[in-house]
């Protein structure tokens, strides 16, 4: 059996998220939704502003890595909601606006950002792998 997987997308252990998404001052500033998978269930796009408010600003932890994450919306039950937290890169971060659009591939949007690291064009890619690689790849929940 062979699924999809996303090549950017990686496998988390991420704090700040376990069974809900606590949106704390890391990751609230900018948001974009978005159907990123196809299912017909906009997602989310956010992440970590690299120096927010400076090197030593007043932003939580302003030296942590500038993380730029989608969540994918699940509905598990009827009038529920989750989102499952997705790893997209580890170095590039938000700035104060992300865009998300067609621009590698007319079947998945693609993630643009520019921040004071530099314009980050983060290809939504995919290709076939075995199961157990995708099983591998997926977000596991955190332990509070």
């Amino acid at each position: 059996m062979r699924r999809r997987l996303q090549k950017k997308i990686e496998r988390i252990d991420h704090r700040h998220f376990g069974n809900q998404i606590d949106f704390d001052a890391e990751l609230r500033q900018v948001v974009d939704l978005v159907d990123m998978d196809g299912d017909g269930l906009k997602d989310i796009v956010t992440g970590k502003r690299f120096w927010a408010h400076g090197h030593k600003g007043s932003d939580p932890e302003s030296d942590n890595p500038a993380v730029l994450y989608w969540f994918k919306l699940t509905r598990p039950a009827k009038g529920q909601a989750e989102f499952v937290p997705y790893l997209v890169d580890d170095n590039s971060g938000i700035g104060t606006q992300v865009v998300t659009g067609n621009i590698s591939n007319k079947e998945f949007p693609d993630i643009v950002v520019g921040n004071k690291k530099g314009l980050f064009l983060l290809k939504h890619e995919t290709r076939n792998v075995s199961k157990a690689e995708w099983q591998k790849a997926q977000p596991r929940k955190v332990n509070q």
